[in-house]
């Protein structure tokens, strides 16, 4: 392996797996953060009256098996000292912002936390529990990642994956115009479509069994076991439109080897 290929590679893993591996381990555990703060911080549970002049108007929760939260009138909720977070019967704790708001059924039930721990601002929870038993409870879950979750949205991993892109391009254009370079140019053209290469036959067929093997099932998490046969899997298709690639490529005349 020639000191240019090992440079492709390790761009390519680096920028592809290891930093958006990295930034959503950060996520998850900084969303655990705020789950746990929530979750044991004071309250108003209410529901949503209206969405007007920019605010959210509010009625306290009433009406349930137990008296929830403290809330003792109907109240606002300023956009200018809160922040938006929505949390779903799925387990997943997202922040939202205030352009989202005016799809949120009137009716929708809220926490409202006056800057609970270190939070510079107060924050509104948006949730789907029938009481703030259910809703400690759901927090608490998230905390201990003991429910199914989705990916959380990361510019980070966009943005190493364009810079991964770009350093890989480079590399191609600067093999063209170097001789006996074809194998090294073919590494980089690979390289800048990496993230693509799951999705591309024969290889997709091989994805779309990694991809059930570790859906959740009825709720339950994922195991280890599934995990690491859906990552062996989905690596298998990888390697094999990889070596599809180099084949066509030698077929129309670079020579590979």
């Amino acid at each position: 392996m020639t000191v240019k290929i090992a440079i492709i590679c390790a761009v390519a893993i680096l920028s592809y797996v290891i930093v958006p591996a990295a930034s959503q381990a950060l996520l998850r555990r900084k969303r655990a953060k705020t789950a746990r703060k929530l979750a044991a911080a004071q309250k108003k549970c209410a529901r949503c009256s209206d969405f007007r002049d920019g605010f959210i108007h509010a009625v306290p929760s009433v009406g349930s098996a137990k008296p929830v939260g403290d809330a003792t009138g109907d109240f606002v909720v300023n956009p200018a000292k809160t922040r938006l977070y929505a949390v779903e019967a799925s387990g997943s704790l997202e922040p939202i912002s205030w352009k989202s708001v005016s799809i949120v059924k009137v009716g929708a039930p809220i926490a409202v936390f006056d800057k609970p721990g270190r939070f510079s601002k107060g924050i509104c929870l948006f949730h789907e529990e029938r009481s703030e038993e259910d809703l400690v409870a759901r927090l608490e879950a998230i905390a201990q990642s003991t429910v199914p979750h989705r990916p959380i949205p990361d510019p980070v991993k966009y943005a190493a994956i364009g810079v991964g892109a770009f350093v890989e391009f480079m590399i191609f254009i600067s093999s063209l115009g170097e001789p006996d370079m074809n194998l090294e140019s073919i590494a980089a053209l690979v390289a800048i479509f990496a993230k693509a290469l799951p999705y591309c036959p024969p290889g997709l067929l091989l994805t779309l069994v990694a991809q059930l093997a570790i859906a959740p099932r009825g709720g339950e998490k994922k195991s280890r076991k599934r995990r690491a046969f859906g990552f062996a899997t989905e690596t298998l298709g990888v390697l094999l439109n990889v070596a599809v690639l180099f084949l066509a490529f030698q077929l129309v005349g670079f020579v590979v080897f």
